[in-house]
């Protein structure tokens, strides 16, 4: 009977352990989760001096990019380094527009569905980057 005693002692015992090991494990990722949505807000934010800078350069013209891939996010190398660390080290999804005069950029976040932009007018905050009519500009009022 006391074989019996310390065995369910153990297994009980094993299953406690197991249990707490995996709630550490859920808060790390939680954690890693939440560092990384932390890093693509400020990468962001630190893209508008970048941009500002940029457009006093190039005779007030931001110049037309339909993807981070060409205009004023393929010409300048602040702006390649900002797209390839975002989009090597976070793996998150960037939109970039820019028009003459207006540009904006978003980033997904871990959370599916969030997404963070910053743009011309001095927009920071929930919001995905958007180009209408030959203007680019963060829409915040997302309705999925």
């Amino acid at each position: 009977m006391k074989n019996f005693q310390r065995g369910f002692v153990s297994l009980f015992l094993t299953a406690i352990v197991g249990t707490m090991f995996s709630v550490v494990l859920i808060s790390l990722d939680t954690a890693r989760s939440k560092g990384q949505d932390a890093r693509i807000r400020a990468n962001l934010s630190s893209l508008r001096p970048s941009a500002e800078m940029y457009y006093d350069k190039n005779k007030m013209n931001y110049s037309v990019a339909h993807s981070c891939d060409e205009g004023m996010f393929a010409n300048d190398t602040n702006f390649v380094a900002f797209i390839t660390d975002l989009k090597t080290k976070t793996k998150t999804n960037l939109t970039c527009f820019a028009e003459a005069s207006t540009y904006a950029v978003s980033a997904s976040l871990s959370t599916p569905g969030e997404y963070v932009c910053v743009d011309s007018t001095g927009f920071v905050g929930a919001g995905v980057a958007t180009d209408e009519n030959s203007k680019t500009f963060c829409k915040s009022n997302l309705t999925n």
